[in-house]
């Protein structure tokens, strides 16, 4: 039965991940520095999810604009954190950017087989990244995208204690929530060191 649940997780999971080459609106807006759209955008989208106008799912389809391999807008984010430095959005986006550089330089591979400059840089762009979510969250405690690229992180990097308060932190900020829980559980998985009794 846990078999089949993880697969379905990790299916879903999977799915998620698609829509990454494909060019967005807000990417468009990056790329000509129209940094006042992009900002009304996204904080529109923010008390949308807030009011329970839009899910979680909109969100994380959202910020898949900044699922990117190359570092190819990291100027035009700055631009919008000096424009907006109270923006929860602005760093959630910086924060979600950074680290998806590092997770791609890294790769799916074995941690034996990854170069050590690769590590290095996922290294770097996950502490990037976790000071701009972290940010985000203080700005706004209902970033609940924040919280899912923090326990993302945690759980890359082997931190259980990390996982466990940001898998707390995403149940009280959306306590419906389906895609924290399955990112959790994911990693509870005999893949990930876990076995079908933790996951229980």
């Amino acid at each position: 039965m846990f078999k089949f649940i993880t697969f379905s997780i990790g299916l879903t999971l999977v799915c998620t991940q698609l829509a990454v080459a494909q060019p967005s609106r807000a990417q468009a807006l990056l790329g000509s520095n129209n940094i006042i759209a992009v900002e009304s955008e996204f904080s529109s989208l923010q008390r949308k999810f807030e009011q329970g106008e839009a899910s979680e799912y909109d969100l994380l389809d959202a910020y898949k604009a900044f699922y990117q391999r190359e570092d190819r807008y990291r100027s035009q984010l700055d631009n919008w954190i000096k424009q907006y430095p109270n923006s929860a959005s602005a760093y959630l986006a910086r924060g979600v950017y950074y680290r998806k550089l590092g997770e791609f330089k890294r790769g799916s591979d074995y941690i034996s087989q990854v170069p050590n400059e690769n590590v290095d840089y996922m290294t770097q762009m996950f502490a990037l990244a976790k000071q701009d979510l972290e940010m985000s969250l203080r700005l706004n405690p209902k970033s609940y995208l924040a919280i899912l690229h923090l326990l993302n992180i945690a759980q890359f990097q082997g931190n259980k204690h990390a996982a466990n308060n940001y898998l707390h932190m995403g149940n009280t900020a959306l306590p419906s929530n389906f895609i924290v829980r399955a990112r959790y559980l994911l990693h509870l998985t005999p893949k990930w060191g876990g076995s079908y009794q933790s996951m229980e």
